[in-house]
């Protein structure tokens, strides 16, 4: 059984995938808030499906669910016609995915942090390094927005286990 601060790794390098995706000017720039109103819901909503539709497409795209394949997955013409099928865009998926898994990996961080005493957060914040905040860089907007859908997200993730 996976523990949670091992899941918020596996997060963590959910989007450290997604980074080639971020110019050296947006990496360079504060976060800007990527996503609105429905955007998480309807995340956990069409993900499942379209991991089955490309599961049903063949072999090559049976693993869309490691993290580690986003990269190479959303640049395939195949994998991009099944985006739009659910409304999506190679680009407007890869920033709202980068945020929702960002923000969702800040919010669970946050929170394991809080229940640490604080002579081991001290010691976690210090293993973590200054890299960490960079690495989860999300806007607060959609840190709150992920947040007020925490409940939602922990059961998509814990299903895509």
């Amino acid at each position: 059984m996976k523990t949670p601060f091992r899941s918020c790794l596996l997060l963590v390098a959910a989007c450290l995938c997604c980074l080639p995706f971020v110019s050296a000017e947006e990496e360079a720039a504060a976060p800007v808030a990527q996503l609105k109103a429905g955007d998480v819901e309807r995340f956990v909503d069409s993900f499942p499906k379209m991991v089955s539709d490309l599961k049903k497409m063949g072999a090559e795209f049976g693993d869309i669910e490691n993290p580690s394949m986003v990269q190479a997955m959303v640049a395939n013409e195949k994998v991009q016609e099944v985006l739009e099928r659910y409304g999506w865009n190679q680009d407007d998926y890869v920033r709202k995915l980068t945020a929702i898994v960002g923000g969702y990996a800040a919010v669970r961080m946050d929170e394991e942090l809080a229940a640490l005493p604080e002579e081991q957060r001290a010691m976690v914040k210090s293993m973590m390094g200054a890299q960490m905040p960079q690495l989860l860089a999300v806007h607060p907007s959609d840190v709150a927005l992920v947040k007020r859908h925490k409940a939602a997200l922990e059961t998509f993730f814990e299903s895509q286990r």
